[in-house]
């Protein structure tokens, strides 16, 4: 969709009072009028409802862009964390765009001021997570500002330190270099069968934590977490430290061809090189 387009989509009159998209655009510390953001902040039941599916497909649209910008986000963000194995790079970029849109969704309220349809408006009421609605909405503040701006505003949302294994796994990688295993065993089980609790007492080293969950393997995963937590256990000891070139912040070679692609790409996000390198976003 070229920016012409995508321009007179969001100029339509979707927009609920100028007034309280202001309110939010203060919070954000950003000068745009409040029309230019109207339509990313409308749910497709909205659209559904008020007999204009034909610009459904444009929420969509901007929604993979916003979803796309996370992971540019998340990218440059841990690419440099070298305590991140490559192997797991792709997991960790997975959670962290979820988690810091969930983040910006609930910390702005974002909620307060979409445009739902009657169909969803209960759910809205609730505060549901509508992360179609969220990516939206940054996409469409990243068109009015630019990438810098936007990470800046989502970097506080990132956790400081990564879980690189599941903590049973490093639970027991931990307790068998003492030559022992954590032990879980089931304590009792409540509540209605469609929202039945587990309580689970896990015992290891010669110390014990109980914790619940919707399942078993929920409540062993929290035990886990919280024993892990109370023995001040550090979840990272011991992870190899990536050293290849990439990693590194080096470039490598890439092919003139590749290059060209990686240029366009950078011109569609109004980015340079200097910004943006061409090894960051090849990945």
């Amino acid at each position: 969709m070229t920016g012409q387009k995508m321009d007179e989509v969001i100029n339509c009159d979707f927009t609920r009072s100028t007034k309280a998209i202001s309110l939010l655009l203060n919070m954000l510390g950003l000068d745009v009028e409040p029309e230019k953001l109207g339509f990313s902040l409308c749910h497709r039941s909205f659209l559904f409802e008020s007999n204009e599916k034909a610009k459904i497909e444009s929420l969509r649209v901007m929604e993979i862009l916003g979803a796309s910008l996370l992971n540019l986000i998340a990218c440059t963000k841990r690419f440099t964390d070298r305590k991140i194995p490559n192997k797991q790079l792709s997991t960790v970029f997975e959670k962290d765009k979820y988690d810091i849109n969930l983040s910006f969704y609930k910390y702005y309220k974002v909620y307060d001021y979409v445009q739902f349809g009657k169909s969803e408006r209960m759910n809205s009421i609730n505060r549901e997570f509508y992360q179609d609605v969220s990516s939206q909405f940054l996409f469409a503040l990243f068109e009015q500002t630019n990438f810098n701006y936007i990470y800046n505003i989502l970097e506080k949302f990132f956790t400081t330190e990564q879980m690189l294994k599941d903590p049973k796994t490093y639970l027991l990688e931990y307790t068998q270099r003492q030559k022992q295993r954590p032990l879980y065993k089931t304590v009792r089980e409540f509540g209605p069968d469609h929202v039945k609790q587990f309580e689970v007492e896990l015992t290891a080293l010669g110390k014990s934590v109980r914790a619940r969950g919707k399942s078993k393997k929920l409540a062993e995963i929290e035990a886990a977490k919280i024993y892990i937590a109370n023995n001040n256990l550090n979840i990272n000891d011991n992870i190899k430290v990536e050293s290849s070139p990439i990693r590194l912040g080096q470039k490598w070679q890439i092919s003139t061809s590749r290059k060209k692609e990686l240029n366009v790409i950078l011109n569609q996000l109004g980015l340079d090189e200097n910004e943006l390198p061409f090894y960051m976003l090849d990945q």
